[in-house]
Formats: structure tokens, sequence, C-alpha cells
């Protein structure tokens, strides 16, 4: 496949001597030439090293033959998947994933992570000193959580440090989490294998981008998690697993399968891309932490409900927010983000009758104004935006971040009925609630938000005139 690269050092000489429109055109062209050129030749060295590797006398070892080993068995270091667990798993895995494997390490990966500083940084534990981050409270992860290393046929997977004197959850909660993340890391190790020696192998053009092996890794974990993880846990762990979402729903308000607490990590294009998305996993962490201080069960109700919403599991969280609400029909905060959701859903009249209940009721939840305001958007209602704007901004005590919220909307509405000096007169207005160190920054944000406004507004956007707009930095 190299041979389907044209660039040579020939050709990116010549094109060095080439003259260009401007500097600009010449940087980007041999840019493009040279990594052209550093992959070809990439290439080139996947396969030469393969036509020259030793070919390994024998078959190659079978899943139930390879070596697992258990290192750093400290107090507070926790590896939630046991030998066990890791050769039950191989044997439900297809034999050409895991046949090759020289050896599954599970491990601290404390001299990994300090090679990984700069690229991964993080802080040190208080156990180990293992930079990493504290992933809720008491639990400690690496930077990384676990590496296929190719050349030694190695598979490692990174155990967590536990304090175990101040955990804010029960401990047999917490190991049955963390062994499903455990053996979710495991399945993302071994695609890596499996894609090295058998989708990309002969130097393949795919094996020297990075985004597709990890696209492809994100893919197989996913799939070999949600088949073969989850139904191995609750099989073989039954207890606990039915222990671990019976206490969720006792504290949480909802019962939820094993495969909300794997989360989705798809997130790599295979055009390089990495989609921002905040994956059910991370909000059921998000809400660990929040939970020891919620006050009450409703609050700590409300506090996953919020989470699920933000993880856009607006279903879910609509079945929270009406337990919450057949208890207190009263209940400010969950109708406000009942409104919210609804608007999500498409459920617009019901989403204004909340927002609406809850500004007669508490016209200072910001929330609901937000949500009546987006109804009204979604129905290009831009009369009634004006007039919300207009009641929101008389509410006392509102405060900056939201009032500023309050301009964007009434930007929207102002650039849809074709008002454009009224328009960027709002967004002035929105401008000037932010404080900016870095005005180069500052101006590349506006530029963002006021796209949005008129992409929102459905209008083509104008000539930018930011360059009429004087940003100060503050320091």
């Amino acid at each position: 496949m190299a041979r389907s690269i044209h660039t040579t050092r020939r050709s990116l000489a010549e094109l060095k001597k080439r003259k260009f429109a401007s500097d600009d055109d010449r940087r980007v062209a041999i840019s493009k030439a040279e990594f052209k050129l550093q992959r070809k030749r990439r290439i080139k060295r996947h396969v030469s090293a393969e036509r020259h590797a030793v070919e390994i006398q024998g078959e190659p070892v079978p899943g139930s033959a390879i070596p697992i080993v258990v290192a750093d068995q400290e107090r507070n270091v926790f590896h939630a998947a046991s030998s066990d667990d890791i050769r039950m798993i191989l044997g439900m895995l297809p034999a050409a994933a895991v046949e090759g494997i020289g050896e599954i390490r599970l491990s601290l990966g404390r001299d990994y992570m300090l090679e990984l500083i700069e690229e991964y940084p993080g802080k040190p534990d208080p156990f180990t000193g293992r930079a990493g981050f504290s992933s809720f409270p008491g639990v400690y992860s690496g930077t990384v959580l676990g590496t296929y290393f190719p050349s030694k046929g190695l598979v490692c997977v990174y155990g967590y440090v536990v304090d175990w004197d101040h955990l804010a959850i029960p401990r047999a909660i917490l190991e049955t989490y963390l062994r499903l993340l455990t053996l979710k890391t495991l399945m993302h190790e071994i695609a890596h294998f499996h894609d090295r020696t058998a989708r990309v192998g002969r130097g393949r053009w795919l094996a020297d981008r990075r985004e597709n092996l990890e696209w492809y890794a994100e893919k197989q974990e996913q799939e070999w998690t949600e088949h073969i993880v989850v139904p191995f846990l609750e099989r073989t762990y039954a207890k606990e697993a039915r222990a671990f979402r019976s206490w969720v729903k006792q504290r949480g308000g909802i019962d939820l399968p094993l495969t909300f607490f794997a989360g989705d990590s798809r997130r790599t294009e295979r055009n390089g891309l990495t989609r921002l998305v905040f994956s059910t996993s991370g909000a059921f962490e998000s809400w660990l932490k929040e939970l020891p201080s919620c006050g009450s069960r409703h609050e700590a109700y409300l506090a996953l409900a919020w989470e699920l919403h933000i993880a856009d599991q607006y279903e879910d969280c609509l079945k929270v927010l009406n337990r919450i609400l057949n208890d207190d029909g009263d209940h400010i905060k969950a109708r406000e983000c009942r409104a919210d959701t609804l608007v999500h859903l498409e459920r617009l009249d019901e989403a204004l009758a909340d927002a609406d209940d809850v500004i007669r009721r508490a016209p200072d939840e910001n929330g609901a104004w937000e949500s009546r305001c987006d109804v009204l958007e979604e129905r290009k209602d831009w009369a009634g935006i004006m007039e919300t704007c207009r009641r929101w901004m008389l509410v006392p005590h509102v405060s900056p971040g939201k009032r500023r919220e309050c301009h964007r909307y009434r930007a929207v509405a102002l650039c849809a009925t074709g008002d454009v000096a009224a328009t960027e007169t709002s967004l002035a207005a929105y401008w000037a609630t932010f404080r900016f160190k870095n005005p180069e920054r500052a101006k590349q944000r506006m530029l963002f938000v006021r796209r949005a406004v008129y992409r929102r507004a459905g209008r083509p956007l104008a000539d930018d005139p930011m360059r009429k707009w004087s940003v100060s930095a503050n320091t």
C-alpha cells in the first residue's frame, strides 16, 4: 500500500522550489507533502520489519495457557479482576483475538505513568505516589488504564489505588463497579493486540494511523463488554451485581442495567476527530462525588437525574424526576429539571407548563426561564422570546451569568426578525458580562457564540463585525 503514496524526496524538494501565492499556501503544501512522505516511510518500516522478523516455531499460545501475572500487591492497590476472572473471559473471546498474547499483567504501572507525565499529566496519589487522578472519593486511577506493548506481546491492566478507610460507598459496591471497569479495560487492550496481529498485519495502511487503531479498539471494547463481560458478571457474580443495582436504585431512584455503568467509550472517529461525549459511567462517577453532600433522599435522586440529563439519558432522567414529584408535587428543583428534560424530548406543551409553574412560584429559578425560551425558540415565537426576556430581566438578583443567557436568547429572536443592529447590540451586552485575560481567545469565543446565534435564528451569517469591537485584556 506504500506505493499508493506518490510523494518522494525528489517531489518534496521540487515542491520547496515552487512559487506560491502566499507564504501560508507554501507552508500548508509543504506540510502536507512532508506528512505523506513520513507516513510512506512508516509503512515501509512496518513491511520491512515483518519480512525480516524471525518466525516463531510452534503453535501460538492459546488463551488458556497465557501467563497472568499479578504485581504490586500493596495494601492500597486493588486489582478488581482476579486471574480466574481473566482466564474465564479469555475463554469466551474468539480464539484469534487472544492466541499469541505473551503475558497479561495486572500492575500499578507507576514507572510507565512517569514516562507519560508530559503527555498525560496527573497528580500523585497519597499512598503509592503514582500519577493519576481521583475518580471519586477514596479511589485513584492512573492517567492510563491499560497498555498493549506490541514488541513484547504484553497486555497490561493497571490497578486502582483505594483509601479503604475513607470510602464514600460500601466496599462491596465499589469492588463490583471496579471489576466491571477493569475487565472493560482488558477488552480494549486485547482489541489492540487482535488489531495488530490479525486486522492490520503485513504493514497495511491502517497500521500507521493511530486514529484507526483507537477506533477499532473502542469498537471492539464496546462489543465485547456488552456481549461477554456484562453477561459474565451477571452470571458469575449474580449476587454482587444484584446488590450493586439495588444500592443505586435505593439511593438514586432508578434501577439501571449493568451496561449503563460500563458506559460507551467510542469517541475516536476514523478521520482522527474525537467526539466529546459524557458517558453514562462518567455520569455515575460524578453522582458518586455529589452523593456525600446530598442531605436528603430527594436531593440524591435529583443529583442523579441531572447526571442522566447531561449524559443524554432523558427518559431515565424523567423516571427519576417523576418519582420525586410523585412524592412531592411542589418540588421546584425537580420540576425545573423536568421542564428542561421535556424540551429535549420535544414534549413542548408539557415543558412550557412546568416552566411557567416554576416561574410563577419561584421567579428567581433561571433554569425555568431558559426552558421557556427554548420552547418558544423551537416554535419560532420570536415575539414570545422578546417578552419572556423582558420579564426575565425584571427579576431581582439575576446573576451576571444568567443575565448573559437572557441577552443570547434575545439576540436569537432579534436576528430571526431581521434586526441586525439590535442583534449586535444584544451580543455586545452578552459580551460585556465576560472577563477574559486573553483578547485573542475572547474574540474566538465571541465569534463562536455569534455564529451559533445566527445559525439558531436560521439566517446566513453576515460579515464579521468583530473588527470594530475593542477587546481589552483583564489583569
